[in-house]
């Protein structure tokens, strides 16, 4: 099992109480899903008055597609937005299936985004403490096949500061896009740009590799908030309340 909650102990041994924001990539039918027709991706609103509205965001034109495959779920209404080629979609329920009420009482889900491959990605909020027994419960509930379970986490980086990289790092960056290395076909192998750069191969291959992972962890979340955020929140004018909210008292 991969612990989720990358925060250890603050300095006086004890866990850190501060929230933070966690990406956990696992399969969709550890969190109750079965593979999706395409990519969608959902946030949970709690109704004032009981029960609970799903809203999805696909490509254009899928919302039938998947609103066909969330019927095995036992919706009580399904709402398409209108359009040519809409995107959105309502789903409400009197009752949610046992996994996701789980995954709701765990931690803040911010965001889910599902693939049609059967990978699962959660945006979610909480203590370090909360994080792990999230996973902790997910481990559990694989009675059959405890030893594939597996959960990949790391904070999300969807912020500017996040990005940023360390003075060395964006000097050997730099260094390597000036003299052709991310050029297509490459100008120089990684072996020569060493040798140009008067360092070891391991070195360079590491601070690049850093270099780009911040880079591309950042992009590709905040791909992934900003795309909800620019097409999805109209799906959110509503009277229900947010599900990262809706168990606060």
């Amino acid at each position: 099992m991969a612990s989720a909650a990358m925060n250890g102990p603050n300095t006086n041994g004890e866990r850190s109480r501060e929230t933070v924001s966690q990406r956990l990539d696992l399969d969709c039918e550890t969190i109750g899903f079965s593979q999706p027709p395409c990519s969608v991706q959902f946030k949970f609103l709690r109704n004032p008055g009981e029960g609970w509205t799903l809203v999805g965001l696909t490509p254009p034109a899928q919302p039938p597609t998947v609103a066909r495959w969330l019927e095995d779920y036992e919706p009580s209404s399904i709402e398409i937005a209108s359009g040519l080629a809409p995107k959105i979609l309502h789903v409400d329920f009197e009752e949610l299936p046992k996994r996701w009420e789980t995954m709701l009482t765990a931690v803040n889900i911010q965001l889910i985004e599902l693939t049609p491959e059967g990978a699962a990605s959660l945006f979610v909020e909480g203590t370090p403490d909360e994080i792990d027994g999230f996973v902790d419960r997910l481990e559990a509930q694989q009675h059959d096949n405890p030893e594939e379970f597996e959960v990949r986490a790391r904070k999300a980086r969807t912020s500017e500061s996040e990005r940023e990289l360390t003075p060395r790092q964006t000097e050997i960056l730099s260094r390597a896009v000036g003299l052709g290395y991310y050029e297509i076909p490459h100008n120089l192998t990684l072996r020569e740009l060493a040798e140009r750069l008067d360092l070891s191969v391991g070195t360079v291959s590491e601070l690049l590799r850093r270099a780009e992972a911040k880079i591309i962890t950042n992009h590709v979340d905040s791909w992934v908030k900003t795309r909800w955020e620019g097409e999805a929140d109209i799906g959110l004018e509503t009277n229900r309340i947010d599900a990262s909210r809706a168990l606060e008292p």
